[in-house]
């Protein structure tokens, strides 16, 4: 099944006679956006945990490196979470 459709059903959106059609307000629209972006910055905070976890554990100690991969996911997950739709 589509994600989209879990998320319509997930979001409680009241379905036609033909499956997987649903009736959606702005109000659901809204809901679905915010329940996707979450998702969308769980996704980030993760990629960021194993960057850093990955630049903790892989490199030997006395090599200096930048860790790009855990900054740029975190800033992700930052950006995503305060995106407004307009």
């Amino acid at each position: 099944m589509p994600k989209i459709l879990e998320l319509a059903r997930k979001c409680g959106l009241p379905e036609t006679d033909i499956e997987g059609v649903f009736r959606v307000n702005i109000d659901d629209l809204g809901r679905m956006l915010a329940i996707e972006r979450e998702e969308c910055a769980k996704i980030c905070k993760s990629e960021a945990k194993r960057a850093l976890w990955n630049f903790k554990n892989d490199l030997p100690q006395n090599e200096s490196f930048w860790n790009g991969a855990e900054q740029m996911a975190s800033s992700c997950e930052r950006l995503i979470k305060e995106r407004v739709v307009k």
